[in-house]
């Protein structure tokens, strides 16, 4: 199995990476934050009821 070093990354991936760099550089701002949480709501509630779950 080749190493994680001796792998080159696309284009694409390190448009990606490069993307992401950028991102966590930023200083989030109030209305940042504001977004964030909106879509973690979304993400984390079920769209269909899932019935009896125990705790």
């Amino acid at each position: 199995m080749p190493r994680v070093s001796d792998i080159a990354a696309t284009s694409r991936q390190l448009q990606l990476i490069d993307c992401a760099a950028t991102i966590q550089q930023k200083q989030p701002a109030a209305s940042d934050l504001a977004f964030i949480a909106r879509d973690l709501v979304q993400v984390t509630l079920p769209h269909t009821d899932p019935g009896d779950v125990p705790a």
